[in-house]
């Protein structure tokens, strides 16, 4: 008997993909995405709103060309942080900088996705034409289920 476990199937996506996918919300500040990618070392990111669907990618390179482009327009306050000054319970000042910045500031919209019963070949062809390397594997509702990336598929 044939299983009909996408994930099973060889020549799927759901075969090849990483399953355990690391994912920032679209609220998060650009601070804490940057450091799952870095803890995770990981490269991309599929960003999810409150219901967890997905609503765009984060790369490291996004990152990149964003605070590029900050610096080039001369604007100084990389990842838009904040300075604050409080007292803590014994009356001493805490100084501390937090990031005002979020995810969806940063993040690509024009998202790419593919399913997990699609054939390898299609998500080549797709990541070639679309010049990417991660597509994430959404379910039926759109939530992240995987991650595929130029990696998996040379690993195949």
């Amino acid at each position: 008997m044939a299983n009909k476990d996408p994930v099973q199937q060889p020549g799927t996506v759901g075969s090849i993909m990483t399953q355990n996918v690391v994912t920032a919300t679209d609220s998060q500040s650009i601070v804490q995405a940057a450091r799952l990618l870095i803890e995770n070392k990981v490269g991309a990111l599929p960003v999810v709103d409150a219901s967890g669907v997905c609503v765009g990618m984060l790369t490291a390179t996004d990152i990149v060309r964003f605070e590029i482009d900050r610096i080039a327009n001369d604007e100084t306050d990389s990842f838009g942080l904040e300075a604050t000054v409080e007292k803590d319970d014994q009356g001493n000042l805490r100084i501390g900088v937090e990031p005002l910045d979020q995810v969806q500031r940063y993040m690509n919209r024009e998202l790419q996705t593919i399913e997990q019963d699609s054939s390898i070949e299609a998500a080549a062809k797709m990541m070639k034409y679309e010049k990417i390397h991660h597509l994430p594997v959404l379910d039926e509702k759109g939530r992240p289920i995987g991650i595929l990336s130029t990696f998996d598929l040379l690993d195949k």
